[in-house]
Formats: structure tokens, sequence, C-alpha cells
């Protein structure tokens, strides 16, 4: 029995990813993905990967954290569920990488 039984591919990939160790949500568009990755890529556009993570973080298959080396604001947010906007500005690299997921 499968534990993920309706889960797509690019939803396995992105779990899969951080069994181990976290990582910064920018890492999953880097132009060498399957190279840094040692492994096939997650096949999934850029629009794609936005909804996928939106509706992981939303079902609480994976949490997301800011980097606190990095954080800027007064308030610090751990273990929140980001907007949609917030991980589009994050895998477009607006800004140095800010938040990692697990």
């Amino acid at each position: 029995m499968s534990y993920f039984p309706n889960i797509e591919r690019g939803e396995y990939w992105i779990i899969d990813a951080v069994l181990e160790a976290s990582l910064f949500l920018s890492s999953l568009i880097v132009e060498n993905l399957e190279e840094a990755f040692n492994r096939e890529g997650h096949g999934l556009t850029d629009f794609e990967l936005v909804d996928t993570l939106y509706h992981l973080f939303h079902k609480g298959d994976l949490i997301v954290y800011y980097n606190h080396a990095v954080q800027t604001s007064s308030v610090i947010r751990d273990n929140f569920v980001p907007t949609k906007e917030e991980i589009i500005a994050e895998i477009q690299g607006h800004s140095s990488p800010n938040l990692y997921y697990k």
C-alpha cells in the first residue's frame, strides 16, 4: 500500500528531494536541476511548480521556513503557509534565497 496513493510525479519529486535535508525554494528551478540533484528533474513548468508547492504547503505535506540568516523583518515567521506571490518571488530570485522547505 502506497503512503501517497494519489500523488503526482512532480509532488513526489519535491517531497522526496527533502527527505534528508531542507532546501531553498529557489533550488527547485536551477538551470542544471538534473545535475544538481543527480537525478531526472521534476518536469514542472514554473506555473505548475508554484501551484504544486502551494498545494503541498496547504495540505501540510511540506513545511516552509524563513532563513534566519537573511531575515529582514522584525517578525520572524516559522512554519507558515506562504502565498502564491511569496512562492513566485522566491523561485524567480527577486532576492537572495530566503525561504526553505522540508
